[in-house]
């Protein structure tokens, strides 16, 4: 066979007939190789520690179709927190958008849940009370607490370290210690290097900011 790959050439008809039936078989093997080959995937869908609210939960969950095992032993957790996103634009440029987006974006899960929670209007208005509130909380105690924060009207908060002389980005390096994530808005057009945005969270994760930023606070 390793004669064979060489590409050595046959210097009879007899062996042209050999190598041209060896090159058959070879082929079929690598068949039957593709075909009765097995592989073994692993997800790891990791989460924090935060408690949230479990809508779907599978545990040592299989699936087999035709006889062929697609995979076994799978634990998964779907709860609250789903984002879909969607936009608003002429015809022309949302055939553009089309053109570079991804195939499948969105899951069969997230669009039965998208137009639950659109036809919910109830809820979405108490939502947005519950969100409204949490921002002035969380806006009240950042002032309280030396930090500069813009007046918002969105589920997020622009945050600015200039009155404590100290720069956003030592702030977000502070806040990834206890992993809480926000975004580093430094040098963003229009922003010098103090500006930070924070995502208004459920009321213990607002604590749990408040606190690790009390921490950075008074450790200058």
């Amino acid at each position: 066979i390793e004669w064979l790959r060489r590409g050595a050439k046959a210097r009879t008809r007899k062996s042209k007939a050999r190598i041209d039936k060896a090159g058959e078989l070879m082929g079929e093997l690598a068949d039957l190789n593709i075909h009765s080959r097995s592989a073994t995937a692993q997800i790891d869908f990791s989460t924090t520690d935060r408690k949230t609210k479990r809508l779907i939960e599978l545990q040592d969950v299989a699936c087999e179709i035709g006889g062929h095992l697609l995979f076994q032993g799978l634990n998964f957790i779907i709860s609250a927190g789903l984002r879909v996103g969607y936009a608003m634009a002429s015809t022309e440029y949302c055939d553009y958008l089309m053109r570079v987006a991804q195939s499948y974006s969105v899951n069969r899960i997230a669009q039965a849940a998208a137009l639950a929670a659109i036809q919910d209007v109830d809820s979405a208005r108490r939502k947005i009370a519950e969100v409204c509130q949490l921002r002035g909380q969380l806006s009240q105690s950042l002032t309280t607490l030396g930090f500069r924060v813009a007046s918002s009207s969105t589920n997020f908060l622009l945050v600015s370290t200039a009155p404590l002389s100290r720069t956003s980005k030592a702030a977000v390096a502070h806040l990834r210690q206890f992993n809480i994530y926000v975004a580093d808005f430094a040098g963003y057009s229009g922003l010098d290097a103090t500006w930070f945005r924070i995502t208004i969270g459920q009321p213990e994760e607002n604590l749990a900011l408040l606190d690790a930023l009390d921490q950075w606070v008074k450790r200058a």
